[in-house]
């Protein structure tokens, strides 16, 4: 069900129809790297904690 037809919001509301997308090329890396790097650098922490005593 569409609420609103493209026509019908002015030009600054409007979405965009071509061009990249923002925060799948931008944002969306960075989430990944850093949920993936935040987990090594727990496992590396966790085994210096355990064999430093």
């Amino acid at each position: 069900m569409v609420l609103w037809h493209r026509t019908s919001l002015p030009d600054s509301r409007r979405p965009l129809e071509c061009g990249v997308d923002p925060v799948r090329t931008i944002i969306l890396p960075r989430v990944i790297a850093l949920t993936i790097m935040t987990g090594l650098m727990d496992i590396v922490a966790l085994s210096c904690g355990i064999g430093g005593g």
